[in-house]
């Protein structure tokens, strides 16, 4: 429990909202004294903890489910937190349900300071009825990508674009140019990267379809080798190499190509320039409630083909993928050639288009902040 009363109440329910987060507070505590729900990276900036990230994290349609009653405690912690400590402001990272909910009964109760969504949510694909409720109960809304503020068009609701923190936190990366030594990489061998994901589930469902995939790609090529990012130890054969997430992006920036599940990663990958085939292995539960229930059924799912309108990364994620159909996706994106450098191409402009100015998300929520009555 923070140890004094919060200026700023920060929530960030998952990893990618713990990334997208820690720039921000790293300019807002200078101002405020800031604190509430986040990861690793915002705490390394002065940061009071109510809840870590990690509580907060399940994926997919079932898990949230069993996750319900923690959930609920949690949530009630919070909104009585923020009702009796009326800190000035309460800035939501991604996490929408959750958020939505929380700010609506805010609102209810009486609470009068500002409320901040940092992230949108996927309006544009799905839960359009969300925008109105977003409108009533949000101040502000930052969003990560150009094409979002639209959505917002018809409502009073303040929406601005203020690009993506991921270019500016690959840029101050320090690359460890001893990372292939380290992990028992070759220098100079070519390298297909592959990420099956960071949760439990995401591991248990993605890994076995990546191992065999790659064990193909090293009968196929045999000058690859294969750098797995993973925190933990597993038998594997030879020419495959496990890399601990202290070292993903140097996987990713000297990676020739990668295979990795639907998410953040697919955007880490391609600001770094590297041709990916994306998966997500989801549950035969899963995949029923999303196409038959949600009737999700879109162009592109993958962040990175979204940004590009186009097919940069190959997706694999209307049907279950195998095995062959995940090899033959992967040959053209490793190899040179037109598909190739049209995908590196693409990567370069999203680069490009989402690297704004870095403090501009706290610039934005600094002016909202300066109507708040002292």
């Amino acid at each position: 429990m923070p140890q004094k009363n919060l200026d700023l109440f920060f929530f960030a329910g998952e990893r990618s909202g713990d990334l997208i987060g820690a720039p921000l507070v790293e300019e807002l505590s200078h101002f405020y004294h800031v604190g509430g729900v986040g990861g690793d990276l915002m705490q390394q900036h002065p940061f009071e903890l109510l809840f870590p990230t990690s509580d907060f994290q399940v994926m997919g349609f079932i898990d949230p489910i069993k996750a319900l009653p923690s959930l609920i405690r949690k949530f009630r912690v919070i909104r009585d937190y923020i009702l009796l400590n009326n800190p000035k402001g309460v800035i939501l990272i991604d996490y929408p349900t959750f958020n939505i909910k929380l700010a609506t009964a805010l609102r209810r109760r009486g609470y009068q300071g500002k409320i901040i969504q940092y992230v949108c949510p996927s309006v544009w694909a799905w839960k359009k009825n969300r925008i109105p409720k977003m409108a009533s109960c949000f101040d502000l809304l930052l969003t990560l990508f150009p094409f979002e503020p639209a959505c917002f068009s018809e409502t009073t609701l303040s929406t601005h674009f203020v690009g993506h923190p991921l270019p500016h936190t690959l840029s101050q990366h320090h690359y460890n140019p001893d990372w292939r030594q380290i992990t028992h990489l070759p220098p100079h061998t070519p390298i297909l990267a592959l990420f099956p994901g960071s949760r439990e589930q995401e591991i248990k469902h993605n890994l076995p379809l990546l191992l065999e995939t790659a064990k193909s790609a090293l009968k196929h090529d045999p000058h690859l080798h294969i750098g797995l990012n993973l925190n933990h130890t597993i038998p594997l054969p030879e020419r495959m190499h496990i890399i601990p997430s202290k070292y993903r992006y140097e996987l990713m920036r000297d990676a020739q190509s990668a295979i990795a599940k639907s998410g953040t990663v697919t955007l880490e990958l391609a600001l770094q320039n590297c041709p990916t085939a994306v998966i997500y292995q989801m549950s035969f539960v899963n995949r029923l409630i999303a196409k038959h229930f949600l009737h999700l059924d879109l162009p592109h799912y993958c962040i990175v083909n979204i940004l590009a309108n186009q097919t940069l990364f190959p997706e694999m994620i209307k049907t279950p993928p195998t095995p062959e159909s995940l090899l033959s996706a992967w040959k053209p994106i490793h190899y040179s050639g037109k598909p190739r450098e049209t995908i590196l191409n693409g990567c370069q402009t999203i680069y490009t288009s989402l690297n704004q100015p870095k403090n501009l998300a706290a610039t934005k929520i600094l002016e909202v902040l300066s109507s708040f009555p002292t």
